[in-house]
């Protein structure tokens, strides 16, 4: 028998009907079409439940914002339960429909352990609001651009380890089902960091499945500038290289601590390509950017500086596939 939700309301709770049957509606339509018949149980929350977690989404619960939602530090009271509860701003039919994607999505690569774990959905308010397990370390942007200033400069070991977690996801996503699922939109970001720093991918809002048969999928062109790769601005065309172009991209930031457009600008001017193939200009770059007191295993950082160059190549055939990343970097985490 197929399932998918296991809902947390009482007789004496009064759903908002409408929300929630069109939302409901939606979701299960989705999810039949993209689940082939295996059972994924989300968690069906009371827009009551979640006010009360976030003290009525307080500010001070504010754990991240981006340029459509905001992420809350939640407290499920019954489960005594940290959680990050997501809100989109807008109420439009693109937001709902995305949410919908999000969950159909989340739920499929739920079990991988480099994925942001979707715990469940409340469908009562016009825009689905999701409810993901607790990320306390926040963003991985926050840490790269160091926003508040008070956060200490990570170490290169740590950063290592989750470009090679998110590679991993991301291998995950393309290889792991029967159809390859194109993420669209990796980011520094949508990675977020659990206690022990561990990287887990999310935000799958945009995220496609390319259809059996097919190596492509045509979709609207959308991400974050910087990120994006250039065949998918110029065509609307995406494959499996767009989301390496966009590991490359988040590579280069966490190697320099800089923006991603910022870098792939210096790119096109050759500015960076000259100087990651340096080791000497590396070490001055690193320790300018203050990343570093000291440069740990600069053959390490040399290696990864070449892996993302080969990753934002322009021609996406001259790209490695997220697999070749991700083996790439297990070897170099051996390199002394």
């Amino acid at each position: 028998m197929w399932s998918c939700f296991r809902s947390t309301k009482t007789h004496e709770q009064q759903p908002d009907e409408e929300g929630f049957l069109v939302n409901g509606a939606l979701l299960l339509q989705e999810l039949i079409s993209s689940c082939d018949a295996k059972s994924n149980p989300l968690r069906i929350f009371s827009a009551q439940e979640l006010n009360q977690s976030t003290d009525n989404y307080n500010q001070s619960r504010i754990l991240h914002e981006d340029y459509n939602y905001i992420l809350y530090r939640g407290l499920l009271i019954q489960d005594e339960l940290s959680v990050l509860i997501k809100k989109f701003g807008e109420d439009d039919e693109l937001y709902i429909q995305q949410t919908i994607n999000e969950i159909t999505i989340a739920s499929q690569v739920n079990k991988h352990a480099k994925v942001l774990c979707l715990l469940g959905c409340c469908l009562e308010t016009k825009a689905p609001i999701l409810v993901f397990e607790y990320a306390p370390n926040g963003a991985l942007s926050d840490h790269i651009h160091r926003i508040p200033k008070s956060h200490p400069p990570m170490s290169w070991e740590r950063r290592l380890k989750i470009v090679l977690d998110i590679a991993e996801a991301v291998t995950y996503l393309h290889l792991g089902s029967s159809k390859p699922i194109i993420h669209r939109h990796i980011s520094s970001s949508n990675i977020f960091l659990d206690e022990h720093f561990g990287a887990k991918l999310s935000d799958f809002c945009l995220s496609v499945s390319i259809p059996f048969g097919e190596t492509h999928v045509d979709a609207q062109v959308v991400g974050t500038f910087g990120f994006l790769a250039p065949e998918c601005l110029s065509t609307g065309r995406y494959t499996e290289k767009c989301d390496v172009f966009s590991i490359g991209a988040v590579l280069f930031e966490i190697l320099t601590g800089n923006r991603a457009y910022d870098i792939l600008q210096a790119i096109t001017s050759q500015f960076i390509a000259q100087t990651v193939l340096s080791s000497e200009m590396v070490t001055e770059l690193y320790l300018n950017a203050n990343i570093f007191q000291v440069l740990e295993k600069p053959e390490q950082v040399k290696a990864c500086s070449n892996l993302a160059l080969r990753c934002v190549k322009e021609e996406p055939e001259e790209r490695p596939t997220m697999k070749e990343v991700a083996q790439e970097l297990r070897h170099i985490t051996l390199f002394q």
